[in-house]
């Protein structure tokens, strides 16, 4: 898969050791050449994470990727999203997980029902408001933790 995904994007004499070096990152080693339905859902997550950075994009879209990993792999994740902003990439993800978010971003959109709420920035966001963002996000749905 991961293969295929470098020859959509035409990777090309760099594509070896960028698998290599992204499959010792997230820790597949001897599990890489096995087929995805054998794997554990963290690890076919963790296959689409890697696919999904060979080519080096400069917009990187992610799905909830946190979803399904273990507590070193999910830092790692984070790790590798901080980096390759820092790069000056752009690095586009959604998630249920605000706590990750407010972390993670320096921008975030609070969206609820298909509906674009509010469009924050965080370093603001954190100077200047007490509260988390999921407290903010129920602020602005008027739907307390109780309902959720």
């Amino acid at each position: 898969y991961v293969n295929f995904i470098a020859d959509v994007f035409s990777v090309g004499s760099e594509r070896e050791a960028r698998i290599e070096y992204l499959v010792g990152k997230f820790d597949l080693g001897a599990d890489f050449d096995r087929k995805i339905s054998a794997y554990s859902h963290g690890t076919k997550q963790k296959v689409c994470i890697i696919a999904s950075l060979v080519h080096e994009p400069p917009v990187w879209v992610l799905d909830e990727p946190l979803t399904g990993l273990d507590v070193a792999m999910t830092r790692m994740v984070k790790e590798t999203m901080i980096s390759h902003a820092k790069a000056g990439n752009a690095v586009f993800f959604s998630s249920h997980n605000l706590d990750a978010v407010e972390r993670i971003c320096t921008r975030a959109a609070i969206i609820s029902r298909g509906k674009i709420l509010d469009i924050i920035d965080l370093s603001d966001f954190r100077k200047n408001n007490g509260g988390t963002l999921e407290d903010h996000f129920f602020f602005l749905t008027g739907e307390d933790d109780e309902t959720v």
